[in-house]
């Protein structure tokens, strides 16, 4: 009998080989920088909340003919978004304004606070300018501004 050598990798061994590179890649994929990745991860989070403060405030607004939650003009003033339970500093805010009725009404599940629970108050304002644009904006944003307009 005669015996033939056969040179080669067995598709066994190379798909071990594939996946103990691609744990190391991943791996070293987040040990590059992993600040940078939970700051991407709060904003994110952020312009979730501040899009859903944004859609439940103009829902109440449609749902009762155009008018307001209480407090709130179309004359430029920065809202704190604060609910009684929350604490309210400025933020930037020209007044604290109790947007609970958001909740209440069931436009929103909970008013949001900010991720990282560092920033002021609630960690979002609103304004109403003149011309009734509606603006959500978060304090804490690690990365970019986070802000929402319609």
């Amino acid at each position: 009998m005669k015996k033939t050598l056969r040179r080669g990798f067995t598709l066994i061994e190379l798909l071990i080989v594939i996946t103990v590179i691609s744990i190391l890649g991943a791996v070293a994929f987040v040990a590059i920088d992993p600040a940078t990745r939970i700051n991407q991860a709060q904003d994110s989070e952020r312009w979730s909340a501040a899009n859903a403060v944004m859609d439940a405030f103009l829902n109440s607004t449609v749902d009762n003919d155009g008018t307001y939650p209480a407090g709130v003009s179309a004359d430029g003033t920065v809202h704190m978004i604060a609910s009684t339970s929350s604490a309210c500093t400025s933020c930037s805010a020209d007044q604290c304004t109790d947007f609970d009725e958001l909740v209440t009404a069931g436009y929103i599940a909970d008013l949001p606070i900010d991720p990282d629970g560092s920033s002021e108050g609630t960690g979002y304002t609103l304004a109403v300018n003149t011309n009734g644009i509606v603006t959500v904006t978060s304090c804490g944003a690690e990365t970019d501004t986070i802000e929402v307009a319609r």
